[in-house]
């Protein structure tokens, strides 16, 4: 319950979920020049705020994406030597500092995945540049993998755009078969684009 309209409070005013920009080719074209204007919103964003005491950490931005497809069959083959079907798709996992609950988070994804019929075709650790991250995001600066799914025995059909692992723990944040994301604790972009 909030609490009844006074002086310049409204409630309104009162909404939970955080700003958006949204960019697209009208056409259907895929272009880099698409991600870099995507970027130029989040450098906007800097107003509103969500800055950390070192002035470098903020409250998370970032993007999704289209499967950068050619891109990730290219990782898969140098990461893990396969390639990958008609159907797949790519989570984010953030794990631990410690080597052996990175291990443990891993097995037990596996587990659940398979769970649910899907199976894990391998792990790519994902390069970051720390240099870009603020003392606080550092301090919490997780491990961040790449886990590959054979999407093949979904009904692609029925679910294009379906989670792939409803009931899977832990969940993966914004990953389908179509969609991938990238985020970050930061406030702004780097002058280079670097994460």
């Amino acid at each position: 319950m909030l609490p009844a309209k006074q002086g310049l409070y409204d409630p309104q005013n009162e909404h939970d979920n955080c700003g958006a920009g949204f960019i697209c080719s009208l056409q259907g074209k895929k272009t880099n020049d698409i991600i870099h204007k995507a970027l130029d919103i989040l450098d906007c964003l800097e107003h509103r705020g969500a800055v950390s005491a070192d002035g470098k950490t903020g409250d998370g931005c970032g993007l999704l994406l289209q499967m950068p497809d050619s891109f990730m069959r290219a990782e898969a083959q140098a990461h893990f030597a396969k390639d990958l079907g008609q159907h797949y798709a790519v989570g984010m996992i953030f794990m631990g500092a410690e080597p052996a609950a990175q291990q443990a988070s891993k097995a037990a994804l596996e587990s659940a995945l398979a769970g649910n019929e899907l199976a894990v075709m391998g792990w790519r650790e994902v390069p970051l540049n720390p240099e870009v991250c603020g003392e606080i995001a550092l301090d919490q600066l997780p491990h961040i993998e790449q886990v590959f799914i054979d999407a093949e025995k979904l009904d692609h059909a029925q679910v294009p755009h379906a989670y792939l692992w409803r009931g899977v723990r832990p969940k993966l944040p914004w990953s389908t078969t179509q969609t991938f994301t990238f985020a970050a604790f930061l406030i702004r972009w780097s002058p280079t684009r670097d994460w």
